[in-house]
């Protein structure tokens, strides 16, 4: 299941600090988080009232009766969570130094354990865990209705020591059901390294089992970062695979190369379709961008191409990730002069096309309403491989044309202009048009070289500023009423990204104690993010995955009492 899983997942901190609560209250020591019916389900549980516990503090109550991680707790003595008594309202029926049972369920089965309640004196804050580094993220390609997480390895993990692969669906570590991806996050922050792990897993739905010791991030030299091929590429659908009559349909497609990159001294060119990098074949579980996760900057590998039907092979020298400008002199960027045409209607695969006056295309004889089926020897299927050899060609080559006519079959030889032919020295002004565009790729950040994840945690930039009132309408028209009312004293708020996990750490003070709350939503009013602390007053520091979805507007609420404050985070290169 994705991270947004967490859209259903209220998180409930019960006190961590002493000088954040009265000492007359109750105290258990634990971080415990709410479930859906859905996510209880799955775990067998018998109600979807109960909490299950996040992590167990040092010092305290939970700590000594050995209460764990993963147990899920429904009740204090004959008093059960329910929907109208959570475990706030249980822990309020008691005093510290009285002793309860506390029912769990743990890893399937019912138990009652002896606790003797303490302070919020006892404990420090700290809890076991942080350092242990499995190696995993979470696999594109997660299946909502699949048990288990479906993840991707990263080089030289303990991942890859206990022999899991890309595509590998985790169903448990040390005997606690993974459902979600939260789920993994917390069984490796609740380990240290060094400490054992036992992981059932799925491969092609077959059952397997890995154990060993885990590591800590120092063991993993991904510190290097990823190795870049240095292209941007297009995914490939089936039908179009079929009429390239490919027989892999999960490779990429070459879109544009790179000045200077590995994929240009290997000899790349556009619409060169990419299938393996060394062993890593494409597939449904791994995207170019899972195979080159396995190697860094630096690292030979041989890519595996097709090219013109024929399987071709090229060693490449992996370089670092490029913010290069691909534009260039007027003089030197290629214009064939040719645009869409939607008027001419076509039985053939090919791209039909409108001539530009004195153009490359018009020199060489074409038409408007003439059909390109192939440019410089490539077999063009869209628009987008018309864009990709127009691109990758160089001013004042020679290219051969196949286009059809009327039905009829021909061939011509163009030698390719410049943008200066028809635009002169002045490119950019009024009346210029790029008729290489490909709408379905730009130079933008949201067209990523190596097909990037969403976000590129070590170039995203990320800014605050105050809501405006007609986000705030749009929001509540969505669903959501988030008040400009920014009444909450709250003190040296930053949210910063945090590329070793892939995530935004969000960091606050509250000088004030109050019942808080916090929630993130993206631009379309869809919950990212929750986080229910209770009675909270100090520092609040959290991990939030909001890579996913990408450069955009995200709006952050912070509710104490009937306090708020609401900002706009922009995420953005």
């Amino acid at each position: 299941m994705r991270l947004l899983l967490l859209l259903f997942l209220t998180t409930s901190i019960l006190t961590l600090n002493a000088q954040h609560h009265k000492s007359s209250r109750a105290f258990l020591g634990i971080t415990s988080m709410e479930l859906d019916n859905d996510k209880a389900d799955a775990l067998n549980l018998p109600t979807d009232d109960g909490a299950m516990i996040k992590y167990v503090y040092e010092g305290t109550a939970a700590k000594a009766a050995g209460l764990q991680p993963f147990d899920y707790i429904i009740g204090f003595d004959d008093e059960m969570v329910s929907n109208g008594t959570d475990l706030t309202d249980l822990l309020g029926m008691h005093r510290p130094g009285d002793q309860v049972q506390v029912k769990i369920v743990r890893q399937g089965k019912k138990m009652s354990i002896p606790v003797t309640l303490g302070t919020p004196s006892d404990s420090s804050g700290d809890h076991y865990g942080g350092t242990a580094f499995l190696g995993v993220r979470e696999h594109d390609n997660n299946d909502d209705d699949e048990i288990g997480v479906r993840v991707e390895t990263v080089r030289n993990s303990s991942a890859i020591d206990l022999g899991l692969d890309d595509g590998d669906v985790i169903t448990s570590i040390n005997g606690n059901k993974m459902v979600d991806w939260h789920d993994i996050s917390i069984a490796l922050n609740n380990m240290e390294s060094g400490d054992p792990i036992e992981i059932e897993y799925l491969r092609n739905n077959s059952p397997q089992r890995a154990s060993g010791a885990i590591g800590g991030e120092d063991d993993c030299d991904d510190d290097r970062g990823r190795g870049y091929l240095g292209i941007y590429s297009g995914h490939m659908d089936k039908e179009k695979a079929r009429k390239l009559d490919l027989p892999n349909a999960y490779g990429s497609y070459v879109k544009r190369v790179i000045p200077g990159s590995g994929a240009e001294a290997a000899g790349l060119e556009p619409l060169d379709y990419i299938v393996a990098i060394g062993d890593y074949k494409m597939s449904d579980d791994r995207s170019l961008t899972g195979a080159l996760n396995k190697f860094g900057p630096g690292d030979q590998v041989v890519v595996t191409y097709i090219r013109n039907g024929q399987t071709e092979r090229a060693n490449a020298v992996l370089g670092e990730a490029s913010d290069d400008d691909l534009s260039r002199p007027c003089a030197e960027e290629p214009f064939f002069g040719v645009s869409a045409n939607h008027n001419t209607r076509t039985r053939v695969d090919g791209v039909p096309v409108n001539i530009v006056r004195s153009s490359a295309a018009k020199a060489a004889g074409l038409q408007s309403g003439d059909v390109i089926t192939s440019l410089a020897g490539k077999t063009i299927i869209d628009w987008g491989d018309l864009s990709g050899v127009i691109n990758g060609t160089s001013v004042g080559k020679e290219i051969a044309i196949g286009y059809v006519r009327d039905g009829q079959a021909q061939t011509a030889i163009a030698v390719m202009g410049s943008e200066c032919d028809e635009n002169g020295n002045d490119r950019n002004k009024s009346g210029w048009y790029d008729y290489n565009y490909d709408s379905s790729f730009s130079d933008d950040s949201n067209s990523e070289m190596d097909e990037e994840p969403a976000v590129d945690m070590d170039r995203i930039q990320v800014s605050m500023e105050d809501m405006d009132e007609n986000e705030a309408e749009e929001m509540r028209e969505r669903g959501v009423d988030m008040p400009l009312i920014n009444n909450l004293t709250i003190e040296n708020i930053q949210l910063f990204p945090n590329p070793n996990r892939g995530m935004f750490r969000l960091e606050f003070e509250l000088p004030q104690q109050g019942e808080t709350s916090i929630r993130v939503f993206n631009s379309e009013a869809r919950l990212i993010y929750s986080f229910d602390l209770g009675q909270y007053q100090g520092t609040f520091s959290d991990d939030i995955d909001i890579s996913q979805n990408g450069p955009g507007a995200y709006f952050l609420e912070v509710r104490q009492g009937n306090t708020s404050m609401v900002k706009k985070v922009l995420l953005q290169y």
